[in-house]
Protein backbone atom coordinates (compact mmCIF):
# COMPACT_ATOMS: atom_id res chain seq x y z
CA UNK A 1 0.00 0.00 0.00
CA UNK A 2 3.39 2.31 0.41
CA UNK A 3 4.06 2.62 -3.06
CA UNK A 4 0.09 2.99 -4.15
CA UNK A 5 0.05 6.15 -1.53
CA UNK A 6 3.41 7.37 -2.79
CA UNK A 7 2.03 7.45 -6.24
CA UNK A 8 -1.03 9.01 -5.32
CA UNK A 9 0.22 11.92 -3.35
CA UNK A 10 2.86 12.50 -6.19
CA UNK A 11 0.21 12.19 -8.86
CA UNK A 12 -2.06 14.65 -6.84
CA UNK A 13 1.07 17.29 -5.68
CA UNK A 14 1.85 17.10 -9.68
CA UNK A 15 -1.80 18.06 -10.77
CA UNK A 16 -2.29 21.01 -8.35
CA UNK A 17 1.08 22.55 -9.74
CA UNK A 18 -0.20 22.18 -13.04
CA UNK A 19 -3.36 24.49 -12.32
CA UNK A 20 -1.20 27.44 -12.19
CA UNK A 21 -2.51 28.60 -15.51
CA UNK A 22 -6.27 27.42 -14.41
CA UNK A 23 -8.72 30.39 -14.28
CA UNK A 24 -9.58 29.29 -10.90
CA UNK A 25 -6.59 28.43 -9.86
CA UNK A 26 -6.13 28.74 -5.95
CA UNK A 27 -9.44 26.28 -6.37
CA UNK A 28 -8.17 23.00 -7.98
CA UNK A 29 -4.51 23.56 -6.56
CA UNK A 30 -5.70 23.31 -3.12
CA UNK A 31 -8.38 20.97 -4.37
CA UNK A 32 -5.12 18.56 -5.66
CA UNK A 33 -2.97 19.33 -3.08
CA UNK A 34 -5.36 17.96 -0.06
CA UNK A 35 -5.89 14.60 -1.74
CA UNK A 36 -2.26 14.65 -2.37
CA UNK A 37 -1.94 15.48 1.59
CA UNK A 38 -4.10 12.18 2.35
CA UNK A 39 -2.20 10.19 0.30
CA UNK A 40 1.12 11.01 1.90
CA UNK A 41 -0.44 11.18 5.29
CA UNK A 42 -1.56 7.11 4.45
CA UNK A 43 1.82 6.53 3.11
CA UNK A 44 3.02 7.68 6.80
CA UNK A 45 0.15 5.55 8.61
CA UNK A 46 -1.69 8.52 9.32
CA UNK A 47 -5.55 8.73 8.66
CA UNK A 48 -7.55 12.25 9.39
CA UNK A 49 -10.60 11.12 8.62
CA UNK A 50 -12.39 14.56 8.56
CA UNK A 51 -10.46 16.20 5.83
CA UNK A 52 -11.03 12.70 3.49
CA UNK A 53 -14.61 13.28 4.12
CA UNK A 54 -14.80 16.89 3.49
CA UNK A 55 -12.57 16.87 0.47
CA UNK A 56 -14.91 13.35 -0.87
CA UNK A 57 -18.32 16.55 -0.40
CA UNK A 58 -15.74 18.67 -2.17
CA UNK A 59 -15.56 16.05 -4.90
CA UNK A 60 -19.23 15.27 -5.13
CA UNK A 61 -20.51 18.76 -5.28
CA UNK A 62 -17.66 19.12 -8.06
CA UNK A 63 -18.65 16.34 -10.29
CA UNK A 64 -22.51 17.39 -9.66
CA UNK A 65 -21.79 20.85 -10.94
CA UNK A 66 -19.49 19.65 -13.65
CA UNK A 67 -21.64 17.00 -15.06
CA UNK A 68 -24.02 18.85 -17.58
CA UNK A 69 -20.94 19.76 -19.27
CA UNK A 70 -19.28 16.30 -19.36
CA UNK A 71 -23.19 15.36 -21.16
CA UNK A 72 -22.62 17.68 -23.35
CA UNK A 73 -19.05 16.48 -24.58
CA UNK A 74 -20.90 13.24 -24.93
CA UNK A 75 -23.58 13.88 -26.40
CA UNK A 76 -22.22 16.50 -28.83
CA UNK A 77 -20.51 16.60 -32.16
CA UNK A 78 -17.33 18.05 -31.00
CA UNK A 79 -15.86 15.03 -29.24
CA UNK A 80 -12.09 16.15 -30.91
CA UNK A 81 -12.87 19.69 -28.90
CA UNK A 82 -11.48 18.38 -25.72
CA UNK A 83 -7.82 18.58 -26.70
CA UNK A 84 -8.63 22.35 -27.83
CA UNK A 85 -8.26 25.98 -26.16
CA UNK A 86 -11.11 26.56 -23.84
CA UNK A 87 -13.35 29.40 -24.84
CA UNK A 88 -16.32 31.04 -23.87
CA UNK A 89 -18.69 29.57 -26.39
CA UNK A 90 -17.47 25.87 -25.39
CA UNK A 91 -17.78 25.82 -21.54
CA UNK A 92 -18.23 21.96 -22.00
CA UNK A 93 -14.17 21.41 -22.39
CA UNK A 94 -13.62 23.09 -18.97
CA UNK A 95 -16.30 21.23 -17.27
CA UNK A 96 -14.67 17.95 -18.94
CA UNK A 97 -11.59 18.54 -17.97
CA UNK A 98 -12.62 18.96 -14.44
CA UNK A 99 -14.66 16.06 -14.67
CA UNK A 100 -12.42 13.94 -15.69
CA UNK A 101 -9.84 15.12 -13.15
CA UNK A 102 -12.40 14.94 -10.26
CA UNK A 103 -13.16 11.49 -11.33
CA UNK A 104 -10.00 10.58 -10.53
CA UNK A 105 -9.86 12.58 -7.37
CA UNK A 106 -13.21 10.67 -6.48
CA UNK A 107 -11.13 7.37 -7.33
CA UNK A 108 -8.61 8.09 -4.83
CA UNK A 109 -10.82 9.11 -1.75
CA UNK A 110 -13.17 6.54 -2.20
CA UNK A 111 -9.85 4.26 -1.60
CA UNK A 112 -9.04 6.10 1.28
CA UNK A 113 -12.64 6.67 2.37
CA UNK A 114 -12.68 2.90 2.70
CA UNK A 115 -9.07 2.82 4.91
CA UNK A 116 -9.86 5.58 7.08
CA UNK A 117 -12.95 3.01 7.72
CA UNK A 118 -10.78 0.33 8.34
CA UNK A 119 -7.74 2.20 10.12
CA UNK A 120 -7.19 1.40 13.90
CA UNK A 121 -8.46 4.19 16.69
CA UNK A 122 -5.92 5.98 19.28
CA UNK A 123 -5.68 2.68 21.45
CA UNK A 124 -6.43 0.29 19.54
CA UNK A 125 -4.74 -2.49 17.90
CA UNK A 126 -4.11 -2.30 14.11
CA UNK A 127 -6.36 -5.05 12.09
CA UNK A 128 -5.15 -8.57 11.37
Amino acid sequence: MKIADALIAVLFFVFAAVQYNDPDTALWMAFYAAVGVIAALAFFGKYNPPLVFVVLGACLAGLAASAPGFVEFLTGPERHALMERMSDSRPFIEETREFLGLSLAMAALVFYAFRVRRAPRRGEAPPA
